[in-house]
């Protein structure tokens, strides 16, 4: 440990690191136990196996030609739906958000928590990057972030497993593992930044690079619209004066053809009223011969039509009355007065109305009886056959 600490910590002795010791082994007697005491560590041996063993991926993964697959994926214009894996709660990941608020554009930011040291460091980055890539439509980028630690630290991320998924990934993915000295596998076949705040000023400058591109545009647009404005507005100046001009010249023609015309006017006046007067007098003879004409037709035409009507209206006439008497006689037949004449009576009651049925005529009813010579007022003791007979 006191060799670890003056070569300023590049690991911590723990499970699954690999080192190198020179030691003294002595044999106790008395118990017959063997104990092993470690005079020295060989440093180099340890970070030369970490390095050994990351090139020796690299290298693997640069033969089957992953290690620039994801970097050659084009960044979008508009990074703004960041996803995160990184542990939750850690200085990288207050780093990342922290940065991405305070740069005042709108970024949507999903974060999947994942262990970043350990064991299950490989199995979790991966758990998150499945995640990602199973929603990959909603999302622009992908951020790999750690804060600072030892090299063995960071050695967990030399894994094959993770490098494949990562150079593989659908989206552009950005590592921010460590301090600018420090190497993982995921920096040789992603976008490598040096922390995991510049991991997300990778993503800002982005965003800022096409608001600049934006606002580079509108002020080329401006200036042109202006230069545009500017000659449209001489141009327009130049055909106001040719306008001007033109008109005055238009105006002094028409003068001139005005001046023309109140002289020939009361001579073409007079020769126009002539022909008129001319035209209207024969017009009225022939109004007056047409008229007369019309008139004399209209007079025949009537004289016909009414020779006509007196034969008919008599024929219709005569029609109409043997109608009217043949009627005459079918109503004198059918009159009740007709019945009375051969000795029956007409019933009524007082209101006026015909009895043709016993039970209308209940006892103490006043009726009267129209007979042949006169009228009888009878007062009724009621149906033969009633309760009341």
């Amino acid at each position: 440990e006191a060799k670890l600490v003056a070569a300023g910590n590049p690991f911590r002795l723990e499970d699954e690191v690999q080192v190198r010791v020179r030691c003294r082994v002595g044999l106790y007697e008395a118990w017959g136990q063997y104990r092993v005491e470690i005079e020295d560590l060989d440093v180099a041996y340890t970070l030369g196996e970490a390095a050994r063993r990351r090139e020796e991926i690299v290298r693997k993964l640069t033969e089957e030609g992953l290690a620039g697959l994801n970097p050659s994926l084009p960044m979008p214009e508009l990074p703004l739906r960041v996803g995160v894996i990184t542990s939750l709660g850690s200085d990288a990941y207050n780093d990342v958000l922290k940065t991405l608020r305070e740069s005042g554009f709108a970024f949507e930011v999903t974060v999947h928590g994942a262990r970043v040291q350990g064991r299950a460091t490989e199995p979790s980055v991966l758990n998150a990057l499945d995640f990602f890539r199973e929603r990959r439509d909603a999302f622009d980028v992908v951020l790999i972030c750690r804060g600072g630690g030892s090299r063995t630290d960071l050695a967990w991320f030399d894994s094959e497993p993770l490098g494949r998924a990562v150079a593989t990934f659908p989206l552009p993915v950005i590592v921010g593992i460590g301090h600018e000295q420090d190497h993982s596998v995921l920096d040789f076949v992603a976008r490598r930044a040096k922390t995991p705040t510049a991991a997300a000023q990778m993503v800002v400058a982005r965003v800022q690079e096409a608001l600049d591109r934006v606002n580079d545009a509108v002020a080329t647009i401006t200036d042109l619209a202006a230069d545009a404005i500017a000659v449209e507005k001489r141009a327009a100046s130049e055909r106001g004066l040719r306008l001007a001009r033109a008109a005055r010249h238009l105006l002094d023609r028409e003068h001139a053809a005005l001046d023309r015309a109140s002289r020939d006017v009361p001579r073409g006046a007079a020769r126009l009223l002539d022909r008129a007067a001319a035209a209207l007098e024969q017009g009225v003879r022939q109004l007056v011969q047409g008229t007369r004409r019309d008139l004399a037709t209209a007079r025949r035409r009537i004289d016909e039509r009414a020779g006509s009507i007196v034969p008919r209206a008599a024929r219709a006439t005569a029609l109409a009355g043997e109608r009217l008497e043949a009627r005459a006689r079918r109503l004198h037949l059918v009159d009740p007065r007709r019945v009375v004449e051969r000795g029956y009576a007409v019933l009524r009651r007082a209101g006026g109305g015909v009895v043709t049925d016993a039970a209308a005529a209940p006892k103490g009813s006043v009726l009267t009886a129209e007979l042949r010579q006169g009228v009888l007022r009878l007062l009724s003791e009621g149906s033969e056959s009633g309760s009341d007979a």
